[in-house]
């Protein structure tokens, strides 16, 4: 409604305009309707007509197979008619066609689309003597047709609009001349507020009879009111003239205007003389809020006696809404002023008030308690009248928040906070304290209210909630938020100085397993002692905080290199000590992290981030190590990052390759079996070692589906090289730790092995070493489960880490695999020689096949030989390959026979 027009006669002329317009275009609509049927029914008579006389002259040519004859035909009437083409098939012959230039037509696409579908083509069969000849068909020009009616519309739609402009015009100047009486109304309503009462709206002898009636009534209405407004305004005075309270008016200048009766009463003067004269120089403000809620003065009255006047006031505004001055409402109130301030103490220091109530005079000596004061301190009135609050002071309050107390109140000011004061048997006492000011008539301070409630409890309560909030339940150290608040606060600290900052990270490594043999209460109780310890090895001004599960993190501020990582070590050496747990010698380690401000971040998010990628460095390097972050671990990190993200589509893509290296029999010199080896090759980055990728996928559970699959594959090229007759070949395939621990590995295995139809025996699983020791029982289980497929067992890297004989022997394990280290330095190395022959021996006694890995030389083939090795692997034998170069490798092995070992 916005964009209508404001005044009465653009909006009544704006009606007619779009009356007007609607009409115009519905005569427009009807009109081209009609003239577009009139055309068109012109159209098919002369069509009509014209395919009748075309039709007899070409059934005469036809009649003697004159085609140029039908062509002339055919092409008058294109040229001479409103047909725009003209066809001839003959029966039997070639069509004979004449066409009109084609060209554009400038109607709408519209009228051009009703025009076709109403121009119908004319088809006529030529016949002669009752012989069919051929078809004659005509198209209409279309296009004229709709040019004839789009341009007919255009021309009247133009004179149209010209007739409506000028009746519109019209219109305007009668409806101009009609309404202008209204006019009168503004300069009537303008008359009456500037005070001409008396005023009439004129009417003009030829105004429409509406509008001089309603002039008429307007005149009667404002007649009456303003007889009623001026009644109004008689009783105004009158009631004015009666209230006993003094009333003025004022312009906006602060001038008094009007003062009723009451007022001359009160202030002892006459109206007349107070009449025009400033407020100020009648009524001057002092002082601040009246008993009562509202504002008073003290003013000095004509018989030279003070009064107190309890003042209201309220803006004057005229009939637009604005402000045009102010109304004063005031009575004498002297007499209750002063009983009101007795009321008022009384009411302060009522006696069954629930909170501690002091009282003290204008120098601050206590006048009056309360006896919930009593009961709250110790202290009974008689004991603390005339002194100084002072004695209930616990010497545990900042001077400065006294200095603040005092300031405020002498000023006048209310001072709310929170002291910890003595009770009289000397217990602490938490108070909210209110302290709030009595002035007198002259702003001056005569007492002093102190209302205290007390909050002991509650303060107990939000130490509590403070401690749970930023404190570890369980070590007692700060906890994650408290630790990352104080780190922002080092932060910046450290950077307006312009001092280091050390940040650490560290975990307990082996934390997981103390947590799953000896429960959690053993693993909560070692996390308090860890905490303990560790503190003990920092400075007074570093900061230790439990992150959460086995996490630290510590701050060291002001510290060098050298004495970050003097710390770092000291903690790491604290551990080489058990921890005496629960009547457990627990033995654990931690790996550390470091990141320093500002060179490493500057935030506490990027410092904890970068010593946390210090940290997995750490332990990538084998545990029980201190790294401080750099660069390259950064840009490590990002690449195994994208190194895992590649690992996820790698098996979708088959990138995985597996490839198989030559298990020896050493006596013959077959190849009786190989393991599966698996290989990546990266479409960018090109074959990516094992060593990089089985890691990441380890950590990340990747390896379990790539563990699946490569058990699948080798299961599958079996079945392939045993339906090629290379039978007897029995392969293995590393299980990692993260798959041997997988819930459905056994079933898993028994369905891929099934599902390829091959032998469980010509599968080998091989497990490391350090699996054995994580849950010994739990392995046995799971291996005797595997042996119950038929699957054979064997340990890898054997002798490498240390597991017992008493379980080793539990095991339903077939093969011991010789770790390379002990194969490499075979032939030079005592120790070695006498490691891989101990493991031969006892392989014997608990009837296990040995496999040496890693052998690079003849000598050292002959050497496993002598010693009764019956296998072996390595370089000397053949690189990993693939299943090609395999099976050729295999085929040379076989017609060979025998491998010529040197010793």
């Amino acid at each position: 409604m916005r964009f209508l027009p404001r005044s009465l006669l653009n909006r009544v002329f704006l009606l007619f305009a779009c009356i007007s317009g609607i009409l115009m275009m519905g005569s427009m609509v009807m009109f081209l309707h009609g003239q577009m049927t009139r055309e068109i029914d012109d159209a098919n008579d002369t069509g009509t007509m014209v395919i009748e006389i075309v039709a007899q002259a070409v059934a005469d040519a036809a009649v003697v197979n004159d085609l140029d004859s039908i062509k002339r035909t055919l092409d008058a009437a294109v040229n001479r008619t409103p047909f725009g083409s003209a066809r001839y098939i003959e029966v039997h012959g070639a069509p004979v066609v004449s066409r009109a230039p084609l060209r554009e037509s400038d109607a709408p696409r519209i009228i051009q689309e009703m025009v076709k579908e109403r121009l119908p083509d004319f088809n006529r069969v030529i016949e002669v003597g009752g012989r069919d000849y051929g078809v004659l068909r005509l198209g209409f020009l279309s296009e004229s047709v709709s040019d004839y009616l789009w341009w007919t519309f255009v021309r009247t739609a133009l004179f149209g609009m010209l007739a409506m402009a000028a009746g519109l015009l019209v219109v305007r100047w009668l409806l101009a001349r009609w309404l202008s009486n209204l006019g009168h109304l503004q300069y009537f309503v303008d008359q009456i507020q500037a005070g001409r009462l008396d005023a009439k709206a004129s009417v003009s002898t030829d105004a429409p009879v509406e509008i001089r009636r309603t002039l008429e009534q307007f005149n009667s209405v404002a007649a009456r009111f303003v007889s009623t407004l001026q009644h109004e305004k008689q009783r105004a005075e009158v009631t004015l003239h009666s209230i006993a309270d003094g009333v003025m008016t004022l312009d906006p200048e602060r001038r008094i205007v009007y003062a009723n009766v009451a007022a001359e009463r009160i202030l002892g003067q006459p109206a007349g003389s107070m009449q025009g004269r400033a407020l100020d120089s009648v009524l001057p403000m002092q002082g601040g809020e009246g008993a009562g809620g509202g504002p008073f003065v003290k003013v000095e009255l004509p018989d030279n006696h003070a009064a107190v006047l309890e003042l209201s006031r309220a803006p004057l505004q005229d009939q637009q809404g604005s402000v045009s001055g102010e109304v004063l409402a005031f009575r004498d109130v002297t007499q209750d002023h002063y009983i009101r301030r007795e009321l008022q103490r009384v009411s302060l220091a009522v006696q069954h008030a629930a909170s501690a109530i002091l009282t003290t005079d204008a120098a601050g000596r206590i006048d009056y308690v309360n006896p919930t004061f009593t009961a709250m301190t110790g202290y009974a009135f008689e004991e603390v009248c005339g002194k100084t609050p002072a004695f209930l002071k616990s010497r545990k309050v900042k001077p400065a928040v006294y200095v603040e107390l005092w300031a405020a109140v002498r000023a006048g000011r209310i001072w709310r906070g929170e002291l910890v004061n003595r009770c009289k048997d000397g217990s602490e006492l938490w108070c909210g304290l209110t302290i709030s000011v009595v002035l007198d008539h002259e702003g001056r301070p005569v007492q002093f209210v102190s209302v205290m409630e007390n909050t002991t409890e509650r303060k107990k309560a939000e130490q509590t909630i403070h401690r749970l909030a930023y404190f570890d339940s369980l070590t007692t150290l700060p906890n994650r938020r408290m630790f990352m608040e104080h780190a922002e606060e080092s932060v910046a600290t450290a950077s307006r100085r312009e001092h280091p900052l050390f940040v650490g990270y560290l975990d307990l490594d082996g934390f997981k397993h103390v947590n799953d043999s000896l429960g959690h209460h053993i693993g909560d109780s070692l996390l308090a002692a860890v905490g303990q310890r560790i503190t003990g090895c920092l400075r007074s001004g570093d900061f230790l905080g439990r992150i959460g599960g086995d996490e630290f993190a510590l701050l060291l501020p002001d510290a060098s290199v050298e004495t970050a990582r003097r710390i770092g070590h000291s903690i790491i050496e604290t551990f080489d000590r058990p921890f005496l747990i629960g009547g457990h010698d627990i033995q654990i380690s931690t790996s550390i992290g470091v990141s320093l401000f500002p060179a490493d971040g500057l935030d506490v998010a990027n410092l904890l981030r970068r010593a946390d990628m210090a940290l997995y460095k750490a332990k990538e390097m084998g545990k029980r190590q201190l790294v401080l972050f750099s660069e390259d671990i950064e840009t490590d990190k990002l690449e195994r990052s994208q190194l895992e993200l590649a690992l996820h589509a790698a098996l979708a893509r088959k990138e995985l390759r597996v490839h198989y290296q030559p298990k020896i029999e050493l006596g013959s010199g077959r190849i009786v079996g190989a393991e599966a080896l698996m290989r990546w090759n990266h479409p960018d980055k090109g074959p990516i070692g094992p060593d990089r990728f089985i890691p990441i996928a380890e950590e990340s559970r990747l390896i379990i589906p790539m563990g699946r699959w490569i058990i699948d594959e080798t299961c599958r090229q079996i079945r392939e090289w045993s339906d090629a007759g290379m039978r007897g070949i029995k392969v293995a395939v590393n299980i990692s730790a993260v798959q041997f621990r997988s819930p459905d590995l056994a079933g898993d295995i028994e369905r891929i092995v099934a599902s390829h139809g091959i032998s469980p025996d010509q599968l080998e699983l091989e497990v490391t070493e350090s699996v054995l020791m994580e849950d010994p029982a739990g392995v046995a289980a799971i291996m005797a489960r595997l042996r119950l497929i038929g699957l054979t067992i064997a340990i890898d890297d054997f002798g490498t880490g240390y597991s017992s004989l008493a379980y080793l022997k539990t095991f339903p394990v077939s093969v011991l695999k010789i770790d390379r280290t002990f194969v490499r330095d075979l032939e030079t190395d005592t120790n070695d020689k006498g490691i891989a022959e101990a493991i031969v021996s006892m392989a014997a006694v608990l009837g296990m096949r040995v496999v040496a890995e890693g052998v690079e030389t003849a000598a050292q083939a002959g050497i496993l030989q002598a010693m009764g090795c019956g296998l072996a692997q390595g370089y000397f034998f053949g690189k990993p390959m693939d299943k090609t170069l395999f099976e050729d490798h295999w085929r040379d092995r076989q017609a060979d026979g025998a491998l010529a070992i040197a010793g």
